[in-house]
């Protein structure tokens, strides 16, 4: 699977220049190279661009993780040609984040870039080890906070608070699905983190026998048209009528999704207008028209795709038990009987999937026992 040169997204000239430049430098899949502009094209807009979405402003702030294979996907070189490509002026003005351990420290330095931070990580594992230790613990769930752009931002410790006014995160990072799965529980996938992140998958393509050097000297003012663009958009009256199809379509095809699915796709809907937002603002334009919509949604549905594929990773033992919850093995005792020689699935296994089911709303306790919980229709 990838994300390949004949999707919708390409079809806006600067994307399509964009993947000019990266395309020639490695083999990685192509949809790494759509992520990272869409990524740098929301920081760069900041909160300059955004949709009324009832109550909020809708930013156009991205949070990206690349999945693959180590040494075969080339990530890092992805997001290092990425970063180049931007500018040496913007990199010096915000420079990016390449470690993040605590809350105080992203706090603190986004005070250093007036409220806005570039997050690069090489290794998203290499953060997530962190949040089971006391000074990591908070970093997660200021992440999940700061993702909606709230007005302000702080630790609001009694003796020493940071506080951020109209903070803008923006998180690009790579990992495999194996330390992945190592660092963060599906628990974490499920407390809200996990649909905030834009997770890609994509095959890498032919590998290259020597990298091609990227060509920083034609673009260095490849995104310079951005800083321009400032205001409200809004959707045109034809492209509103192609998002409610498209949202209830979708909203079908969450009801029929296995639970952990139903929940890492919850915010594909935001993210396809984030989408939609960045291609209007590329074509100087405060409407959305139906082919800026379009393309954020075929963004979105590949995305879907990508979670899919990542379902037997962190999704598959929730739906095991799930399925022996329903056969009326509804007590630990009774699961891990069957699944403990079996499917060499240990206490800890059980209880962990059964915690995750719990979470999502699917199940309940009743003494000893779990019972499906019926949902209305």
């Amino acid at each position: 699977m990838d994300y390949t040169i004949d999707r919708r997204g390409w079809q806006l000239q600067p994307a399509y220049d964009f993947q000019e430049y990266m395309a020639p430098v490695s083999s990685f899949p192509m949809a790494y190279v759509y992520a990272t502009f869409l990524g740098i094209s929301g920081h760069i807009l900041g909160r300059n661009a955004y949709l009324m979405y009832g109550a909020h402003e809708m930013y156009t702030n991205q949070y990206i993780a690349l999945l693959g294979g180590s040494g075969t996907h080339h990530k890092s070189t992805a997001l290092k040609a990425a970063m180049r490509l931007q500018g040496t002026e913007r990199l010096e003005a915000t420079p990016p984040l390449r470690a993040l351990t605590t809350e105080q420290g992203l706090l603190t330095a986004m005070n250093n870039t007036g409220g806005h931070a570039l997050v690069v990580l090489d290794e998203i594992a290499n953060m997530l080890s962190k949040k089971k230790q006391d000074f990591g613990a908070s970093l997660l769930s200021q992440l999940v906070n700061l993702y909606d752009c709230p007005d302000e931002a702080g630790n609001y410790t009694k003796y020493d608070p940071t506080i951020v006014t109209e903070p803008y995160v923006t998180f690009m990072s790579a990992s495999t699905m194996e330390w992945l799965r190592d660092s963060l529980s599906t628990n974490d996938m499920l407390a809200g983190f996990g649909n905030r992140m834009t997770w890609v998958l994509g095959d890498p393509r032919k590998p290259k026998a020597f990298p091609t050097p990227i060509n920083t000297v034609d673009a260095p003012e490849l995104f310079n048209q951005l800083e321009m663009f400032s205001g409200e958009v809004v959707l045109t009256e034809e492209a509103r009528d192609r998002w409610e199809h498209h949202y209830y379509e979708f909203l079908d095809i969450q009801k029929a999704s296995p639970p952990f699915l139903q929940v890492m796709a919850e915010r594909l809907t935001d993210k396809a207008l984030k989408a939609a937002i960045i291609n209007a603002a590329w074509d100087d334009s405060h409407y959305i028209e139906i082919e800026h919509l379009e393309r954020g949604i075929d963004w979105t549905n590949y995305l879907h795709d990508c979670l899919k594929v990542m379902l037997p990773t962190f999704g598959s033992k929730e739906q095991t038990i799930l399925a022996s919850l329903s056969n009326g093995r509804d007590t630990k005792r009774k699961l891990y009987n069957e699944h403990g020689h079996k499917a060499g699935y240990t206490a800890d296994t059980i209880k962990r999937a059964l915690d995750s089911l719990l979470a999502l709303g699917v199940i309940s306790t009743a003494g000893k026992r779990y019972v499906i919980v019926d949902k209305p229709e």
